[in-house]
């Protein structure tokens, strides 16, 4: 279902474990590292999935001391909601707007959500932590039980564009009551995928939603493209070698599906949203271009800024503590052309 391709069987599988997954991944985001974190307990209530219950969402983010029952105060607070797209591409987003400006990041997103199953989180958050700016990623998926008609099925058609618009108009409303930015992102489109399919229509509709709403809106998926076309590869960035996967100038940059951007992912026990086994070149990217027009927007540009320069580094370089680089480093700016 558009950009999205979690297939049913995994997520099936996932919920006939009946595993409640608390904690899937903390990253720190310090000194413009990655790094291994504590998990929370403060979560908001999880996603009810075919009888299991499955929390679609755990946090990124600097540990900032929170009063109880209270709005946090501190550094600006962004979150990030979204499906496994933002899930394969939290650590780069993450890493990008932590070490670009003075924010903590939050990752809501699990694989084969939707918006609608994002809402009651959505107005939790705004009403217990103080957000300053919110991305929006949902390429379309029609799995979980808010997707699904008064038979069972999963909506499709005119009605399954009726209701992403409508979540979505839903979410940026709980948004804009409270004040918080909020960013709408195109995803990519996915191997074979014709103009007029609906994960087209979902780009189309975000644009338009945020030129009538003042959000913002990226064409992140972009960033994977060759000339707005699908490809597997692109030029290696300029901090990409051989140990990252770069061979003759190229690198992958999305996954065996072509739907998504790992080109290994594993599913450890403790973690059934899976793991990016090796770098990942398209989820860096992805990850960059959905964090450039929040670190404008915080940063007070004139102008939102709907892409990123991958053409240049920095001198100075970020080793990943996760070994996932290999021997080669990352550039600390992130490529992101916002200085």
């Amino acid at each position: 279902m558009a950009a999205e391709h979690t297939s049913r069987r995994s997520i099936n599988r996932v919920a006939r474990r009946s595993v409640a997954v608390v904690a899937i991944a903390v990253i720190s985001i310090a000194g413009g590292e990655w790094a291994a974190g504590a998990a929370r307990a403060d979560r908001p209530p999880s996603v009810q999935r075919a009888g299991a219950t499955i929390a679609p969402a755990d946090t990124a983010s600097v540990a900032v001391s929170k009063p109880p029952g209270g709005v946090s105060d501190g550094p600006a607070l962004v979150v990030l909601w979204g499906d496994s797209l933002a899930w394969q591409a939290k650590e780069p987003f993450a890493f990008a707007v932590g070490h670009s400006v003075n924010a903590r990041v939050e990752i809501h997103a699990f694989p084969g959500t939707a918006t609608c199953d994002w809402l009651a989180d959505m107005e939790h958050t705004i009403a217990t932590e103080r957000v300053t700016a919110a991305v929006l990623e949902f390429s379309g998926n029609a799995l979980t039980p808010c997707m699904k008609d008064s038979t069972g099925a999963a909506v499709s058609g005119a009605a399954y564009l009726a209701k992403y618009t409508a979540d979505t108009v839903q979410a940026l409303t709980i948004l804009r009551g409270a004040g918080v930015s909020a960013v709408l992102v195109g995803a990519p489109p996915h191997r074979g995928e014709l103009p007029e399919s609906a994960g087209a229509q979902l780009r189309t509709t975000y644009r338009y939603l945020a030129d009538r709403t003042g959000a913002a809106f990226v064409d992140a998926g972009a960033a994977v493209l060759d000339h707005g076309r699908y490809t597997e590869t692109l030029p290696c960035l300029l901090a990409e070698g051989p140990a990252q996967g770069c061979h003759d100038g190229q690198i992958t940059v999305r996954a065996p599906d072509g739907a998504h951007f790992c080109p290994h992912v594993v599913f450890p026990a403790d973690n059934p949203a899976g793991e990016c086994a090796v770098w990942s070149s398209g989820a860096f990217r992805f990850g960059v271009a959905m964090a450039a027009p929040v670190v404008a927007r915080i940063r007070g540009a004139a102008e939102t800024t709907t892409g990123v320069s991958l053409a240049a580094a920095t001198d100075r370089r970020v080793q990943a503590t996760s070994g996932r680089l290999g021997a080669e480093a990352v550039p600390e700016h992130v490529l992101l052309d916002l200085a």
